[in-house]
């Protein structure tokens, strides 16, 4: 009889940290999206430096979470991200407008493939 009791836990710890990553990723996919249409925006009106500060602060931001993010996501989903924020950087760095928004919006469309493959959608459970 002991044993209902501990595979109740177990099963209630394991639903919250589900709904807890969920709620993670979600929270880190608003922020960096938001902070990524600052950056394009910024892009938009030829703010080169105001993007290059908007780009730091996301890579600051997205290093640090990164270390948690490894826990619940794919390794080489982040590891795409990280590469394309590099490339993003270069680009800013040359004063191409064109690749730099192109990389902007790649970055973000890969921060919205990590929801969508994690978040509990009918075809990712059947």
């Amino acid at each position: 009889m002991k044993r209902f009791p501990l595979s109740v836990v177990i099963i209630t710890v394991t639903i919250l940290a589900c709904i807890f990553s969920l709620l993670y990723i979600k929270n880190i996919k608003d922020r960096y999206e938001t902070l990524l249409d600052k950056t394009y925006s910024q892009l938009v009106n030829d703010n080169i430096d105001g993007a290059k500060k908007s780009l730091e602060k996301f890579n600051k931001g997205f290093e640090k979470d990164e270390k948690i993010l490894m826990y619940i996501v794919q390794k080489s989903d982040l590891e795409e991200i990280s590469f394309q924020a590099e490339v993003l950087e270069q680009y800013l760095k040359a004063e191409e407008m064109p690749e730099a928004r192109a990389e902007l919006k790649k970055i973000t469309a890969l921060l919205n493939h990590i929801w969508e493959k994690e978040a509990p959608l009918f075809e990712n459970i059947f």
